[in-house]
């Protein structure tokens, strides 16, 4: 809902993350084994910690390049659902990896064209995602990102459980109601606070 207000705070997050998520993703594709040790694991995820809190303080010095990031990371988050909604029938890894990453090139590129309508949108969609998604995590019936790629190359999947759309119904619901929020503050704020590009130059 203060996506756009506490812009600071939003890069900050959407930065440390996006590290995190993208390091860990790493290690447990690449790196971990069946035999690797507990304490390993925990050590990548420290360090991913560390990592993520530096570059998000990094990218708060350079805002440009944060507000890129929330974009993209909107971006992927759209094409996430998407694959989980529509897309997953076709059974190609390759359509979801294509999907996800248009969509944050996309967004990456509006957050140039359309500044405001992209950063608030996509932080709306970004936390309205984040917020449901750690209600499934103790309701259930949410698919997981990293099974269903899994599933989706293997050719398992063959429906999503019912409960899965009422989550995308409550993602959807969020994101509007946030994105109006969101408009509403950006109307209050002066002429300075609406063109953020002209002191991050």
């Amino acid at each position: 809902m203060f996506g756009r207000k506490l812009f600071m705070i939003a890069i900050f997050l959407a930065a440390a993350m996006i590290s995190l998520v993208a390091i860990l993703y790493v290690y447990y594709t690449m790196f971990m084994t069946s035999t690797s040790q507990a304490w390993l694991g925990w050590a990548v995820l420290g360090g991913a910690v560390v990592i993520g809190v530096l570059l998000g303080l990094t990218c708060t010095r350079f805002a440009r390049v944060g507000a890129t990031l929330i974009a993209v990371w909107g971006g992927f988050v759209l094409g996430m659902i998407l694959n989980e909604a529509v897309l997953y029938m076709y059974t190609d890894e390759m359509i979801f990896w294509i999907v996800c990453g248009a969509s944050a090139f996309v967004f990456g590129v509006l957050v140039f064209i359309v500044y405001n309508h992209a950063v608030i949108l996509c932080t709306s969609l970004v936390g309205s995602y984040l917020f449901v998604r750690g209600i499934s995590f103790y309701a259930g019936g949410f698919p997981n990102e990293y099974l269903l790629i899994k599933q989706i190359k293997s050719g398992m999947l063959v429906s999503e459980p019912l409960s899965f759309y009422f989550y995308l119904g409550g993602i959807l619901l969020a994101t509007i109601i946030c994105a109006i929020i969101q408009y509403r503050t950006l109307r209050l704020m002066d002429e300075y606070e609406k063109h953020p590009y002209e002191r991050l130059r």
